[in-house]
């Protein structure tokens, strides 16, 4: 993994890895992904940064997210968060993300108790595609009946001058 790692470090990246692999290295030792993973983090990702990061997660609401781009930020933001164990992480991160969902959401789904997060997240998704169709559907037929309707009954255009001119003659 660090081969691979490091393979992909481009300009000042890869020159700080050039310089600090030698160092790591010292007295003939392997480098582990845990030992360079570190590192990085530690060069390139300071600590208030990755404070900044827990809190977005902590945070995290869907608001007006489709449920897409709220399952991407949530994952992209769930791996800053370092208070799940890998034993409760699945358990956890479905509990996070259903009370992060919109209420509406939240209600058609949170009775089914998933605990699969790839489950939740395909479940959501599913019922705000339905959702949308629905309401599409039924923006469609309620536009089609307003312009389908016509008044009953046709008043001459002329009605109000007819009026007008009968007042105006002398009564005989």
């Amino acid at each position: 993994m660090v081969r691979f790692g490091t393979h992909m470090l481009a300009e000042e990246a890869d020159d700080w890895w050039v310089s600090t692999q030698p160092i790591l290295e010292n007295g003939g030792g392997v480098v582990t992904w845990v030992v360079f993973r570190r590192e990085f983090m530690n060069r390139y990702f300071s600590e208030d940064v990755h404070g900044k990061k827990e809190i977005k997660f902590v945070e995290l609401k869907q608001g007006d997210m489709s449920v897409t781009e709220y399952a991407a930020k949530f994952v992209e933001l769930a791996k800053f968060y370092p208070h799940y164990t890998p034993e409760t992480t699945e358990f956890s991160n479905c509990i996070k993300f259903e009370n992060g969902l919109r209420a509406k959401i939240k209600r058609a789904i949170g009775y089914q108790k998933i605990c699969q997060f790839s489950e939740l997240v395909s479940n959501c998704r599913i019922y705000e595609e339905d959702t949308k169709a629905h309401y599409k559907v039924m923006n469609e037929r309620k536009s089609k009946s307003q312009q389908s309707r016509t008044k009953p009954y046709n008043a001459p255009a002329d009605k109000g001058k007819q009026r007008a001119t009968d007042e105006r003659r002398p009564k005989r």
